[in-house]
């Protein structure tokens, strides 16, 4: 007998060992073998050069770029990949449809 209180469910939320917060700018995937959806997380950023060559000034001092080797454009870095249910998947979706509205809610009550 419950005397008239609620059922409830108590949920403790830890963090493993392996926790990290990571920068999301994007998110590439598709479809996936036994009805899942696959994920990769990334961030973006400009490219930091393979290697530089500096000339070396007479008081041997670094002097200017001379040459610069490395990727060009854009770098996307994989954060992470995920796995996930169609309803797991779903459960996301809405939940982020919910923080967008809320967001929206407070830009307009903040007139921004």
């Amino acid at each position: 007998m419950n005397n008239g209180k609620p059922k409830t469910l108590k949920f403790s939320y830890n963090k493993t060992s392996n926790y990290r917060t990571y920068n999301v700018d994007g998110v590439f995937g598709g479809l996936a073998p036994k009805n899942k959806i696959f994920i990769e997380f990334f961030s973006e950023k400009f490219p930091i050069p393979d290697s530089v060559i500096h000339e070396i000034s007479e008081d041997k001092t670094l002097g200017k770029e001379i040459e610069k080797k490395g990727f060009e454009g854009i770098v996307r870095e994989i954060e992470c990949g995920i796995y996930l249910d169609i309803a797991t998947a779903v459960a996301i979706a809405d939940w982020l449809h919910a923080r967008v509205d809320e967001f929206k809610k407070l830009k307009t009550e903040k007139g921004n």
